[in-house]
């Protein structure tokens, strides 16, 4: 039996995300001395953090809206989210957080093993935020809204409110850009595991397969695996790699961990020139050893899906309007297995009819080096184990572009994406996926490191083997993300959070 999920007090942005089309994240820092009034000022905002029921709520409303052709929710209000690093918690009282050891290390200490670029005594170069202890903020807030002048006008008055107490060290402005894009210019955040758990009853995602259809018990929609709750939020069942029965509470039962989750953040500078040149470079260099492609397909390739969302195993030589415009097809597919066809039914008791998909074990269609085989191998057991190891890795991502939108091979302006993702183990969760299977050339089933978010460690050896059964291999030098800034928080839930600023 799947739990009830604390709505009321698990912040929105954890459990579902606000869905706002504008966000700024703001780093502060305790002034000397300013602690105690810091607490209190913080105190006197609880009432402004969005609770997950909140979320859950405008969710619905939204998806309605486009189910049913009525209009998107709006409201004048910004959602708001609140996290502390593991120096904050210690400034603010006995209550220590987590013992996950990167969350107490903080984010600059982990450079080095993430493979970004360090300096001197291993610490991160050029990082706008979190790159030593003194740069490292206290208090992290996600702010959210449907416009920008209601998120702007959020972050004023919270400025306003915390100024004595608090210095402003980062302030960082993020929007959706057209069709939901990143700036490399593919569609993002197609692709998110499924919480298990009840919100008064009813499940949080919605089960839309037929209740005696095989994959049911494991799969909220196809494509989209069940997972847990206790891999994103302390308090409750984990993910086991070895069987799908819930495991331990990864909080150990601390009070004050419950309906909390910790927050990986990483502003990733994207060079959208640098990109395009190495694709080109890349198709040239297939293209030399007698695989003939060219820059949009290598760059198809390297991500695993073209720029609209289409999956390259479900589509391998062009998009498809039909497969990328369908919520359905255009996560609906598997590696190891193929999809038979069957009737889907939503939340608002509409159906629709999946046609179905076919598997892609050895990568002849998507290639074992792309960039969402790296971070999420599916249905196929990675080097690890089983596919609950794959599981187990997964995050709630909720990132959001920043810069402007890319004009021509001279801009050089800084853009990029302000990742957040939410979980309850940095170490065996995002520290894990990046270092065992994103910069590791011959995991989770090899091919080559990352072609967009890895490091090219002397440049990337990608391997192909098309249906024909040869191997076709490219060196693909250079980068283009690269980290400008990171942190590591924890955000408790809503009665923990009154508890920390009272004791």
């Amino acid at each position: 039996m799947e739990p009830t999920l604390e709505v009321d007090d698990i912040q929105g942005h954890v459990l579902v995300g606000f869905g706002g089309g504008h966000e700024i994240l703001m780093g502060l820092r305790f002034r000397a001395d300013q602690v105690a009034a810091g607490k209190a000022a913080l105190l006197s905002c609880i009432d402004r953090i969005t609770p997950a029921r909140d979320s859950v709520e405008a969710r619905k409303l939204r998806r309605s809206g486009m189910a049913l052709a009525g209009p998107t929710p709006d409201t004048s209000k910004a959602g708001m989210a609140i996290s502390f690093s593991h120096p904050g918690l210690q400034l603010m009282g006995p209550f220590a957080g987590p013992q996950d050891v990167f969350f107490r290390q903080g984010a600059f200490a982990t450079a080095s093993s993430l493979c970004d670029e360090v300096g001197e005594g291993g610490l991160p170069v050029a990082w706008q935020v979190g790159g030593d202890a003194q740069t490292t903020p206290h208090v992290f807030l996600v702010l959210a809204a449907l416009s920008e002048a209601v998120v702007v006008a959020a972050e004023a008055s919270l400025t306003n409110l915390l100024s004595a107490s608090f210095d402003v060290i980062y302030s960082k402005y993020g929007r959706r850009l057209e069709a939901e894009r990143e700036h490399f210019g593919f569609v993002d955040g197609i692709s998110q595991p499924a919480p298990r758990g009840n919100v008064d009853g009813t499940p949080l995602i919605n089960r839309e397969y037929p209740s005696d259809h095989p994959l049911s018990p494991d799969y909220a929609r196809p494509g989209q695996p069940l997972v847990w709750p206790g891999q994103f939020l302390f308090g409750y069942p984990s993910q086991q790699a070895e069987s799908n029965e819930p495991g331990a509470d990864l909080g150990g039962g601390e009070k004050l961990l419950r309906n909390g989750s910790l927050l990986v953040f990483r502003q990733l500078r994207q060079d959208v020139s640098a990109f395009k040149a190495a694709m080109k470079q890349l198709a040239d260099d297939f293209t030399a050893v007698g695989l003939a492609v060219d820059d949009k397909l290598a760059a198809a390739w390297c991500v695993g899906r073209w720029p609209d969302g289409t999956p390259v195993s479900v589509s391998p030589q062009q998009p498809s309007n039909a497969i990328s415009g369908d919520v359905y097809r255009r996560n609906g597919f598997l590696f190891r297995s193929k999809m038979d066809a069957t009737d889907l039914t939503d939340r608002n008791g509409i159906v629709h009819p999946f046609p179905g998909s076919p598997n892609d074990r050895t990568g002849k269609s998507c290639p074992l080096f792309s960039h969402i085989r790296k971070v999420n191998p599916r249905d196929l057991a990675p080097d690890q184990g089983g596919i609950g190891v794959t599981l187990k890795s997964q995050m709630l991502r909720r990132g959001i572009p920043y810069g402007e939108d890319w004009s021509d091979a001279t801009d050089k302006a800084d853009r990029g994406l302000l990742f957040l993702a939410y979980q309850t183990s940095i170490e065996n969760q995002f520290h894990r996926l990046m270092t065992l299977w994103v910069n590791n050339p011959s995991a989770p089933h090899g091919q080559g490191i990352d072609p967009i978010i890895g490091a090219p460690q002397g440049g990337r050896l990608l391997t192909r083997m098309p249906a024909d059964n040869r191997n076709y291999k490219a060196t693909l030098p250079g980068r283009w993300v690269t980290a400008a800034g990171a942190g590591y928080f924890f955000a408790p839930g809503i009665d923990a959070l009154k508890a920390i600023l009272t004791q």
